[in-house]
């Protein structure tokens, strides 16, 4: 992506995926998709930049099949509103305001990394994977985007468990401070199938593995019990000026049992 201190000099809009890997791989290459994020400076030195468009390529594409849902990474974040429903949708409309939604892309906002997004949470708890240029496939939640490696889409599982988030912010409005989203089954009273995915708690949204293999396996009213004092003592987030590390954790675990409840059926996702 372009970066605040490059300095264009050339512009290209590639007609194919092959072009466009030959372009990024050069030192100078920068993508651009929808436009709407710049990348911090890496140096305190400008760099002569190849800005590389991506508009011309065939990554506009919803789709869903037995199973998967696929999202182009150059569908725009309103597509993805109007195009799907339930946790993903209500996560892109919560992502930016609707005229930045109108050109922000998913692949975009996926590459910016940003530390509260929440459609990259929500994607995590989905278990999305990332198909990418180089032909490999990668689990979002084990996606470096310091690699620079080109997203072509986003494959996500379709799935019959319940969903909920919970999120704090210091208006509805205001991207959140700390943001969890929960997907999980049962069998019977236990706990079968248990994702959680968090934003605010590290320096990108990320999956918290550990308190999932804690909580499955048992009953549902011993994991809403027990989901709060597992998340906190499982992070360790960073103080900044919207909220100390305490908090952090502390609402983490608040959120993390609301959004689980919501989840099982149990209660409404909560904003805060």
């Amino acid at each position: 992506m372009v970066s605040t201190h490059d300095d264009v000099s050339q512009y290209v809009r590639p007609p194919s995926l092959d072009d466009t890997r030959e372009r990024l791989d050069e030192p100078a290459g920068r993508s651009l998709a929808g436009g709407t994020h710049l990348l911090a400076p890496s140096t305190s030195h400008p760099e002569s930049a190849v800005v590389v468009d991506l508009q011309a390529l065939p990554l506009g594409q919803l789709s869903a099949t037995e199973g998967e849902l696929t999202i182009g990474a150059m569908i725009t974040l309103q597509t993805l509103v109007e195009g799907t429903s339930g946790l993903l949708a209500e996560a892109a409309q919560r992502e930016a305001p609707r005229q930045v939604r109108q050109m922000a892309t998913v692949g975009g906002t996926i590459a910016a990394a940003q530390p509260e997004s929440e459609l990259v949470t929500a994607l995590l708890v989905l278990d999305a994977r990332l198909h990418l240029a180089d032909g490999y496939e990668v689990p979002l939640a084990e996606w470096m985007p310091e690699e620079r490696r080109l997203i072509t889409r986003v494959v996500v599982p379709v799935s019959t468990a319940g969903t909920g988030a919970a999120r704090v912010a210091r208006t509805p409005a205001d991207r959140p401070i700390v943001l969890v989203c929960a997907l999980a089954g049962v069998e019977g009273d236990t706990l079968a199938t248990l994702r959680l995915a968090a934003s605010g708690v590290a320096a990108r949204p990320v999956r918290l593995f550990d308190v999932e293999e804690t909580l499955v396996g048992k009953t549902t009213a011993e994991v809403l019990e027990e989901t709060a004092s597992v998340v906190q003592w499982s992070i360790e987030p960073a103080s900044d000026f919207r909220g100390s590390s305490e908090y952090r954790r502390v609402m983490a675990g608040v959120l993390a049992r609301r959004a689980l409840a919501a989840a099982l059926g149990e209660g409404a996702s909560h904003g805060a």
